[in-house]
C-alpha cells in the first residue's frame, strides 16, 4: 500500500508549486502535539478547538478518527471559483454520512462516491467498501452548480453524471470547511478516518 500512496500523491505533487508563496493552500491539517487539537499549518490561521482522537500508521501518518462527529475549520476563504481538496479516507459505517462539506455542499462516500448539494447528486458511480483506505482528489466548483466538478479516486479521474438534479444552485463555498459532514444538519456525521488533508485555491 505504501507504493500506491506514493504514486497517488505524485499525480498531484507534480501540479503543486509551493516555492516563493506561489501556491495558495487554504488548509493543511495537522495535530497539535500539546493538546491533540486540530490545527491548520498552511499559514492561513484556520483552527478548530475540537479534541478528536487520532490514530497513526506508517502509511498515512497521523489520521483523524471520527465517531459520528464533525469539525469546522475557519479562515479558509479563497478567491477561486474552482478548488481542490486532497485526502485519504476510510469510512467504517454504511449509514448516510459525509466526508467533508460547506453549508449545503459536500462529498458523499456511501453507496457511490458523489457530490451532493442538498438533494442534487452528481455521482462517480464508484462504490466504496467499509474499512478500506482510498485517496480522494475532489475538484469542486463554487458557482452554485456542480457541472465543472471532477473526482479522482486513487488517482483515477472518474466520470460524473447526475443521479438527481433539481437545479437548486446550493453548490457554493463558505469561509470555512467542515470535515466529517456539512453544516446544514448533524444527521450525516462521519464514522471513519481522514488523513493528509489539503485544500487548494485552484484546480490541480
Amino acid at each position: 500500500m505504501q507504493n500506491q500512496k506514493i504514486n497517488i500523491i505524485a499525480k498531484f505533487d507534480s501540479k503543486i508549486d509551493m516555492s516563493n508563496g506561489a501556491e495558495t493552500c487554504l488548509l493543511q491539517i495537522a495535530k497539535d502535539p500539546s493538546n491533540n487539537h486540530v490545527i491548520d499549518i498552511s499559514g492561513n490561521s484556520g483552527y478548530d478547538a475540537s479534541v478528536l482522537s487520532w490514530g497513526h500508521n506508517a502509511t498515512y501518518g497521523d489520521y483523524l478518527i471520527f465517531n459520528g462527529q464533525r469539525i469546522q475549520i475557519t479562515n479558509t476563504n479563497g478567491s477561486s471559483n474552482t478548488r481542490t481538496i486532497l485526502m485519504f479516507f476510510n469510512h467504517t459505517s454504511t449509514r448516510s454520512e459525509m466526508l467533508l462539506g460547506f453549508y449545503e455542499y459536500d462529498v458523499y462516500p456511501i453507496t457511490e462516491m458523489a457530490y451532493n448539494s442538498c438533494c442534487n447528486l452528481y455521482s462517480s458511480r464508484f462504490t466504496t467498501s467499509t474499512n478500506t483506505w482510498y485517496h480522494l482528489g475532489a475538484v469542486m466548483t463554487g458557482t452554485g452548480y456542480m457541472v465543472g466538478n471532477k473526482m479522482y479516486i486513487n488517482g483515477d479521474n472518474k466520470p460524473l453524471s447526475w443521479t438527481n438534479n433539481s437545479g437548486n444552485g446550493n453548490a457554493v463555498f463558505q469561509n470555512y470547511i467542515t470535515l466529517g459532514s456539512w453544516m446544514n444538519s448533524t444527521n450525516y456525521q462521519l464514522h471513519g478516518y481522514e488523513a493528509q488533508i489539503y485544500y487548494f485555491d485552484r484546480e490541480l
